[in-house]
């Protein structure tokens, strides 16, 4: 029994040594590792970067969309206060508001959907 111990642990400590020891084809996958971790990185930056240019213009295209709904909504306000109250011009400002909403809505679904698909964010 004592024996039979020994030799496992002596076969044990041989391919414990064994794994400890360089060789040249792990050596070699290193290498492609590393040059691949480079191209993913290069790759990753140019991708960061026109990330970025997407997310800028949308950017901007929300902001027009809010500064149209703030401009509609001073006019119905001024409608609303002004001595003759015309309802059919506040309804009128009101359906053009929920039109631009929803084409806001939209570009922002657009938006997303192109992130997921191009980006997998």
């Amino acid at each position: 029994m004592k024996k039979l111990m020994v030799i496992m642990a002596l076969s044990i400590s041989a391919v414990s040594f064994a794994h400890n020891t360089p060789d040249k084809s792990h050596m070699e996958s290193q290498r492609k590792t590393v040059r691949s971790h480079h191209q993913r990185d290069s790759f990753a930056t140019r991708q960061n970067r026109e990330y970025k240019k997407l997310q800028i213009a949308h950017n901007r295209e929300q902001e027009e969309f809010r500064a149209k709904i703030k401009r509609i909504n001073s006019r119905i306000r001024r409608e609303k206060h002004s001595m003759r109250v015309n309802m059919r011009k506040i309804e009128r400002l009101e359906r053009r508001r929920s039109y631009v909403k929803s084409d806001m809505k939209r570009n922002q679904m657009r938006y997303n959907r192109e992130i997921k698909m191009n980006y997998h964010i």
